[in-house]
């Protein structure tokens, strides 16, 4: 059975992608450009809670899909918990049908894990109010076991978080950053055809970004993961994106985990490293 939970596979292939670096784009703004070796200077968005419930207004108004924001908790490395620690720390869930709305306001909170949610993304803030990580998981799969979501929402909601962690960023920008994580569009999901004869999950990855027209290869270990540098205000940050997958006969699910943090805060840049979305 195709679960979603490959934390251990995850933390190896992030670790081997941090050789994979990504380049750098201009200063003061703008998406990076592959194949240049730079940091760029940018500014984070998602201040606070106040700015993450901003973006949940919007994207319920604006999308056919609906999302809430929770306060939640996640355990270090060493297993104390982030609040303990004094950090804050927000999930936001994101379904593919406004319908979740109306049952949200009969049943009142729920976690999200019913019904399945077609996107979620966790927040951790610092003591002093600065954001340490930003992670979401964006799947797909044609398994049951794990859900059929509305592939253009699941790609506009990924479009739509990148907007708002970049906020300098102009729509072009944010679609060129898309494309330099290798994240797919909903055309390519859509046409997508799988094999029953994969011998690795890299090898279903390499077929599916293929697909998508990404120049990859098995050859370069690396491609698995995409490593992107940034100057936040002094900060630094990487943000990363690492695809996996699984599959089962004709059956498969690709995850696209998608993270930004700082490596100045071990804990929440070991957490970017372990978590499950």
């Amino acid at each position: 059975m195709l679960k979603k939970g490959l934390a251990l596979l995850l933390a190896a292939f992030m670790l081997m992608g941090l050789a994979a670096c990504g380049g750098g784009a201009q200063t003061g703004g703008g998406a990076p450009d592959a194949g240049e070796d730079a940091v760029v200077s940018t500014e984070l968005g998602f201040k606070d809670a106040a700015a993450i419930e901003s973006f949940i207004e919007n994207f319920n108004n604006n999308t056919d899909g609906y999302a809430y924001m929770v306060e939640s908790d996640a355990q270090t490395l060493e297993g104390t918990s982030f609040q303990e620690q004094g950090y804050s720390v927000y999930r936001v869930l994101l379904w593919d049908d406004q319908a979740v709305g109306r049952i949200m306001g009969l049943v009142g909170d729920f976690t999200g894990s019913d019904p399945d949610n077609i996107m979620n993304a966790r927040l951790i803030y610092d003591p002093d109010g600065r954001l340490v990580l930003f992670k979401a998981l964006f799947t797909l799969s044609n398994s049951a076991n794990v859900g059929k979501n509305d592939n253009a929402l699941s790609c506009e909601a990924m479009m739509d978080l990148l907007a708002a962690l970049f906020p300098q960023y102009t729509e072009e920008e944010v679609g060129a950053l898309y494309a330099q994580l290798m994240l797919p569009a909903a055309e390519a999901i859509d046409s997508f055809e799988s094999r029953s004869d994969y011998t690795s999950s890299v090898e279903l990855i390499e077929h599916f970004l293929t697909h998508c027209g990404y120049g990859v290869s098995t050859e370069d270990e690396g491609f698995l993961s995409t490593v992107l540098e940034y100057d936040c205000g002094g900060t630094p940050y990487r943000l990363m994106c690492n695809p996996y997958g699984e599959y089962q006969g004709d059956l498969y699910a690709i995850y696209w985990d998608v993270g930004i943090s700082t490596p100045d805060d071990m804990p929440a840049y070991e957490a970017l490293l372990t978590l499950v979305a």
